[in-house]
């Protein structure tokens, strides 16, 4: 009798460590498959950093105000019938800025744009400005065109620091602070044209040809 109870103690105790046993593994698998979530979580916020920071190191450079060089004088008066406080880029969109609405939207913009002006009245608000609040365009999508007209000029060799190949700058543009823009913009520039091969120059020294003095 008391052979049968020690047996039946002994298959007990055995049945308690299998169990447990059982549970232990499952535990650890459990933890295991936490850990390799968490791991792979973790290599997933890395590539998303890595890819955000590829972003950033992509970011469009352009040549700082102070390093355009301007037109002569008398082009613009030519040009705009009168010296404009802004350079160029202040009145102009690029193809590559327009074709980012289609040709007959880009039509009635046009047509807004010539009813918000006036003849010989520099206007307050920057044209790529005014086209984007019109239309509504994402800074990616306007950075991406600009950058794409940057890398397109470069390719023909064509100076990006010259008033008429200057690039809007989006970081100016998108604080929408006509203050700002306007300022960042201006023609009163450091770096002063050669008057010399100007047409007023040309037409001087032709007078002073025929006339001698």
């Amino acid at each position: 009798m008391k052979k049968r109870w020690i047996i039946l103690i002994i298959a007990t105790i055995a049945l308690l460590i299998g169990v447990l046993a059982v549970r232990s593994i499952h535990t650890e698998s459990k933890t295991e498959t936490t850990i390799a979530n968490v791991s792979s979580s973790t290599t997933d916020v890395h590539s998303q950093a890595s890819s955000v920071s590829e972003v950033s190191a992509s970011v469009l450079i352009l040549p700082p105000p102070e390093s355009i060089v301007l037109d002569p004088n008398s082009d613009l008066i030519e040009e705009f019938s009168y010296i404009p406080i802004k350079r160029k880029v202040f009145f102009m969109l690029t193809n590559r800025v327009m074709r980012l609405v289609p040709e007959e939207n880009f039509n009635e913009f046009a047509a807004f744009l010539e009813e918000q002006r006036t003849f010989g009245v520099e206007p307050t608000e920057m044209a790529s400005v005014t086209f984007i609040k019109y239309f509504e365009i994402e800074k990616v999508d306007f950075e991406r065109v600009i950058g794409e007209r940057k890398e397109f000029l470069l390719s023909l060799d064509i100076d990006i620091t010259e008033e008429e190949n200057e690039l809007p700058n989006p970081n100016i543009i998108y604080t929408f602070d006509n203050e700002i823009i306007n300022a960042y913009y201006r023609r009163d520039n450091p770096i002063e044209p050669d008057w010399t091969k100007t047409k007023i120059y040309e037409s001087y020294s032709a007078f002073l040809k025929a006339n001698p003095q």
